[in-house]
């Protein structure tokens, strides 16, 4: 089997990273898959159990994950993205610093970002 890339039209490469974006909001979700996809094979997920999931079934590279939940469940998800891939890059999205911003290991981007800035997070340069 080919793997397709996000738009579906074109073989992706084999040697590309994989990123998960687990966020609800439709339009960032738009936002950083248009932007990142030529960097990543990405997997999108709506929902936190769907992200879990996920998580649950494949590695991953690099994992965007929102701050829609609580800080519990988030440092579940990372538990298992580092679960599967101990070098896993892991990018938060806050819409403040307050909450564990000094974690080790995690990068966090507040919101609103440029998406520059969450490519370099992500090790993508300039995409």
């Amino acid at each position: 089997m080919i793997a397709m890339s996000i738009q579906g039209d074109e073989p992706a490469p084999t040697n590309r990273r994989s990123l998960l974006l687990i966020d609800a909001d439709p339009l960032l979700r738009w936002s950083i898959v248009t932007y990142l996809r030529k960097a990543f094979d990405m997997q999108v997920a709506k929902s936190l159990d769907e992200g879990r999931e996920l998580l649950l079934r494949q590695r991953f590279d690099a994992v965007i994950l929102s701050n829609g939940c609580s800080a519990k469940t988030i440092r579940e998800l990372e538990a298992l993205a580092k679960q599967q891939n101990e070098k896993v890059r892991i990018v938060r999205l806050t819409t403040g610093m307050e909450d564990g911003a000094k974690e080790p290991g995690i990068k966090f981007l507040e919101k609103p970002f440029e998406l520059i800035s969450l490519s370099k997070a992500l090790g993508a340069g300039n995409t």
